[in-house]
C-alpha cells in the first residue's frame, strides 16, 4: 500500500511538471510567433514605403537588426521603423543611452520627432522633462528650447498647450526677460498651462502689470475671473497704487517720531526753563532796586 502511494505521488509530480512546462512553453512560443509576425509585417511596409532605402541597408541585414532591436526595446521599434523608415534604428543607435526615448518619439511623431532625435542635447532635455517638452518643441521648434531650459516642466506644459501665435509670444517674453521679472513666474506658467491660448493672451496683454508683486499675487490666486473679464486687473493696480499714498502721512509722522533724539529735546527744554527762571529773577531784582 505504501509503495502504491509513493508511486502515485511520483506520478502526480511528473504530471505537474509536464503541465508547468507546457504552460511556459505555450506563451513563449506565442510571443515568438507574434514577434515574427510583426517583423514580417514591418518589412513588407518598409519594402513598399522605403524600398530604395531598405535596399541600401540590405533587407536581410536589416531584418536581423529589426529583430534584435525589438527584443531590446519592445514594440516601439516597429512603429518607429514604419513611420521613419530603416534609418530609425540607426538614429536610435546614435542616441546611445537615449535610444529607447528616441524610438518612442519616432513611433509617436514620425518624422517630426527628428527635430529632437537629431540633436543630442535637445533629446536629453526632452528625456528629462517628459512628453510636454517633446510636444512643445515639435509644435514650436527651437524657439521653445530656451523656455524649457529656464523654466523646466512649468515652461514645457505651458508651451505645449499653445498655438503658434501664443507660443511665439511666450518665447518672446522668455527671451526679453519680461517673464523672469514676474514675481510668481512659475505660477503664471501653470495658469497658462491650464487655460492655454486664452490665458497667454491675458498674460501677454498685462505683462507689465503682472511684474508688480501684489497684482501678480491677486491674479495667480484666482485667475479665471481676470481671464474671463469679470474682474479688472487695472483696478487691482490702482488699488495697490493708492494704498502706499494713503499711508504716507502716518508713515512720515511715525518716521519723524522714530528719528527724534529725545535726549537733546530734554536738554534743550531744561536749558530754556533755566534761562527763563534766571531772566525772571534778574527782572525782579531790577524792579526792586528801582523801587528804592
Amino acid at each position: 500500500m505504501l509503495n502504491r502511494l509513493l508511486k502515485l505521488s511520483q506520478y502526480m509530480r511528473w504530471i505537474a511538471a509536464c503541465l508547468l512546462a507546457a504552460g511556459i512553453a505555450i506563451p513563449t512560443e506565442s510571443r515568438a510567433a507574434v514577434a515574427t509576425k510583426l517583423v514580417n509585417e514591418t518589412m513588407e511596409i518598409l519594402a513598399q514605403k522605403f524600398g530604395r532605402e531598405l535596399a541600401e541597408f540590405g533587407a536581410e541585414t536589416f531584418t536581423k537588426k529589426l529583430e534584435a532591436a525589438a527584443a531590446k526595446y519592445g514594440d516601439d521599434v516597429f512603429d518607429a521603423a514604419r513611420k521613419v523608415g530603416p534609418r530609425a534604428l540607426y538614429l536610435a543607435d546614435n542616441a546611445g543611452s537615449q535610444a529607447a526615448k528616441a524610438l518612442k518619439l519616432m513611433s509617436k511623431y514620425g518624422d517630426n520627432a527628428l527635430l529632437i532625435v537629431n540633436h543630442p542635447q535637445r533629446l536629453k532635455l526632452v528625456a528629462g522633462l517628459g512628453d510636454d517638452a517633446a510636444e512643445a518643441i515639435i509644435k514650436h521648434g527651437e524657439a521653445a528650447e530656451p523656455l524649457l531650459r529656464q523654466f523646466a516642466g512649468d515652461g514645457a506644459t505651458a508651451m505645449s498647450k499653445l498655438s503658434a501665435t501664443q507660443g511665439r509670444e511666450l518665447a518672446i517674453m522668455a527671451g526679453e526677460g519680461s517673464l523672469a521679472k514676474i514675481p510668481q513666474s512659475a505660477q503664471v506658467l501653470r495658469v497658462i498651462g491650464k487655460y492655454g491660448d486664452k490665458g497667454m493672451e491675458f498674460v501677454w496683454k498685462h505683462k507689465a502689470a503682472l511684474a508688480v508683486a501684489a497684482t501678480c499675487a491677486a491674479f495667480v490666486a484666482n485667475p479665471e475671473p481676470f481671464i474671463d473679464g469679470a474682474k479688472d486687473l487695472a483696478a487691482v493696480v490702482a488699488e495697490n497704487a493708492i494704498k502706499p499714498l494713503a499711508s504716507v502721512p502716518g508713515a512720515m509722522a511715525e518716521g519723524a517720531a522714530k528719528n527724534t533724539e529725545w535726549t537733546i529735546v530734554i536738554i534743550v527744554g531744561l536749558t530754556l526753563l533755566t534761562g527763563y527762571a534766571a531772566w525772571r529773577f534778574w527782572l525782579k531784582q531790577r524792579l526792586a532796586t528801582k523801587a528804592r
